[in-house]
């Protein structure tokens, strides 16, 4: 068939081809979504947009987690820099979260909300798989899947190598385009 391969053109504008794409590709995989350099240090935080879905990966005194970025109380994002160090709070109403996702900071809780520790659980950020190696920092939006080294395979090693004969900060840049 001489189509075989080709992408219709609509494909990359539709909607239900997106979710799509976001279920079956994007979430199972492991992404590349930020760099070690800039999660050094307790409440170094690095976001990044995968589809639709922002996510924000958070240094909790030395570990690394991923968190969707949406704050479950009004649904504000949480971090809004491109990168920066502050705690995983959201800026709206002020809510804290921990390295779990739950919200441990909450203004005024025991006078206007009343929340409990079952409620903080009901709560809690959807959090992601995080995974490094060498300079890069992986997330992988799917509960279930094969860990960074699996899933990458043979290019896991190779990846390594580059890491450890570039050990200079390189520098990256997002564009935004209108399609899939």
């Amino acid at each position: 068939d001489a189509h075989l391969g080709c992408i219709p053109p609509e494909h990359y504008v539709r909607e239900d081809i997106l979710a799509l794409e976001i279920e079956r590709v994007f979430e199972p995989s492991w992404l590349c979504v930020g760099f070690t350099e800039d999660l050094k240090k307790h409440h170094d935080f690095e976001p990044a947009q995968i589809g639709r879905r922002g996510i924000v990966v958070q240094n909790f005194h030395g570990e690394l987690k991923a968190f969707r970025n949406v704050c479950t109380h009004r649904y504000s994002r949480i971090q809004t820099q491109r990168c920066g160090n502050r705690p995983l709070q959201c800026p709206y109403h002020g809510w804290t979260f921990d390295p779990q996702g739950l919200p441990s900071g909450i203004p005024m809780n025991k006078q206007c909300f009343g929340f409990q520790d079952a409620d903080r659980h009901k709560l809690a950020l959807q959090n992601y798989s995080v995974d490094t190696l060498g300079h890069c920092v992986f997330v992988r939006m799917s509960p279930e899947g094969p860990s960074l080294k699996a899933f990458l395979g043979n290019f896991y090693d190779d990846l390594l190598h580059v890491s450890e004969v570039c050990p200079d900060r390189f520098e990256s840049e997002s564009f935004d385009w209108a399609a899939n």
